[in-house]
This record gives C-alpha cells, sequence and structure tokens, in this order.
C-alpha cells in the first residue's frame, strides 16, 4: 500500500523500470537568477526490489532527464532521494548516504530511507525525526479504512512533502 501511495504521489514521471527498481521523479522548485542561472530541487523515488543498488547509475539517470527537460547542468540540480524497500533503515541510509553519493558530478544530494513493510522512516541514524516521521506514517495507515479516500490523500502527500523538504 505504501508503494503505491508514493507512485500516486510521484504522479508517474517514472525514468526507469527494471527487475532491481522503478525510479521515479517529482520537481519540486525551478528557481531562475540573473548571475546565478536557473536551479533546480527535485525530489526522487527508487523502489527496490532486490539489494542491489546502483546509485551511480540512477544519479546519472536523474542528471540526463533533468538536463534534457530542463536544459541545466547538474551543478544546478539538488535532489532528495526516497529509497524505498521491504528492508530498509538506517542501515541501508549508512550504505546510501556516503560521501561520494551527497555530490554526484556537482548534483546535491540528500538521502531518507522508508521501510515499506512497517512505514520506518530514517533521514539518518539518531536523526531527531526518525520515530515522529514513522510514527506519522504508520498512524496514517492505521487510519486508511476508516477515513475518506480523498481525506487520506490529502494528509499523505502532507507527510511526503514534509520528507522531502528537510
Amino acid at each position: 500500500m505504501l508503494e503505491s501511495a508514493l507512485v500516486k504521489y510521484f504522479d508517474g514521471e517514472q525514468i526507469e523500470k527494471t527487475a532491481a527498481n522503478e525510479l521515479l521523479y517529482r520537481v519540486k522548485t525551478v528557481n531562475r537568477g540573473i548571475l546565478t542561472g536557473t536551479r533546480i530541487s527535485i525530489s526522487a523515488l527508487v523502489l527496490l526490489h532486490n539489494k542491489e543498488i546502483n546509485f551511480q547509475n540512477l544519479a546519472d539517470k536523474i542528471i540526463e532527464t533533468v538536463k534534457n527537460t530542463h536544459s541545466i547542468s547538474s551543478r544546478h540540480i539538488s535532489c532528495t532521494w526516497l529509497f524505498c524497500s521491504e528492508s530498509g533503515g538506517i542501515y541501508l541510509h549508512e550504505a546510501i548516504a556516503t560521501k561520494e553519493n551527497r555530490r554526484r558530478k556537482g548534483m546535491r544530494n540528500r538521502f531518507v530511507v522508508i521501510n515499506t513493510l512497517n512505514g520506518t522512516v530514517s533521514f539518518g541514524p539518531g536523526h531527531k525525526d526518525n520515530q515522529k516521521t514513522s510514527d506519522t506514517i504508520r498512524a496514517l495507515f492505521d487510519k486508511s479504512k476508516v477515513i475518506p479516500r480523498e481525506q487520506w490523500e490529502q494528509a499523505f502527500s502532507k507527510v511526503i512533502t514534509g520528507l522531502t523538504q528537510f
């Protein structure tokens, strides 16, 4: 249920779908400056179907897509990555959020890991919002049967938007 809700939130901007993962993205903001040029902030959703993660390949696909769509260089891209996995958590976050991955070809990256089985969210080891956000997502899924679908989707969208704004 969590995966399908996230895919719906990202509204079908799919870049890649393989046996290993699915990659979707969503533009958050586009800022045009006279001296600095165009800067773009995006969110990327990676649905992991196995234990393999080729972040360099995923980042290169995002850079290529955004360059082709918005005609800007990679140093003007800021991306918040949502990695979703059945075995996601702090260890997966530590494996992804390496120094090399935080800056890839000039693109600035932040990482959030979501466990799709239990709704656990990891912004990083010991992050103050890990527990609060995980509890919010779990409570939202507990309420999914008793509140109208439209109201639930609005609340879910608000939570996910908060995840990508940290």
